[in-house]
């Protein structure tokens, strides 16, 4: 892989983290929840 495409994958990577960010923060406000959950199951 070129370093072009290297420091390319790392900037979607990083867009990626960003946009989903509060998706996981929220996933990590409620983890003990749903590990509970579906252990239970």
């Amino acid at each position: 892989m070129t370093p072009r495409h290297t420091i390319a994958m790392k900037e979607r990577a990083r867009a990626f983290y960003k946009e989903h960010l509060g998706d996981w923060v929220s996933i990590g406000k409620d983890f003990d929840e749903w590990t509970s959950l579906s252990a239970s199951e």
